[in-house]
């Protein structure tokens, strides 16, 4: 799952990043050369969404769920979003189309790369 935003404000602390779906986020990754404005993608895998817990938290709004053996995984969009997103559920578990689901992304499973492609280095949190 990939998902388009733009940089608030970069700063030693890491960047603020305006995207879609998740909204403003605070997160410890070096910005380099980046600057407000410029375009960045924000990463997560499927697997890495999380129905609850600590994180960055969206809604999807479920498409389809596709049941596989014990597991699920769910097709939707974010709301406000545009791109696809898929989200692993690692039980087997009934969503209906249009269905609201809370979600959350880990930040320690976060990736960032600035809009030609490249992968941002996480901040060491010490």
């Amino acid at each position: 799952n990939t998902f388009p935003g733009r940089v608030v404000s970069s700063g030693e602390g890491g960047l603020e990043v305006d995207v879609p779906g998740f909204g403003k986020l605070s997160l410890p990754f070096d910005g380099g050369a980046l600057r407000s404005g410029d375009a960045i993608e924000l990463g997560i895998r499927p697997q890495h969404l999380r129905l609850s817990g600590a994180g960055s938290a969206a809604t999807l709004i479920v498409d389809y769920a596709e049941s596989i053996g014990t597991e699920t995984l769910v097709y939707g969009k974010l709301e406000d979003a545009e791109p696809d997103c898929i989200l692993h559920v690692p039980e087997h578990v009934h969503y209906q189309p249009s269905q609201r689901v809370s979600v959350r992304a880990p930040l320690d499973f976060i990736y960032l790369f600035s809009g030609d492609g490249t992968a941002l280095r996480p901040i060491s949190r010490q």
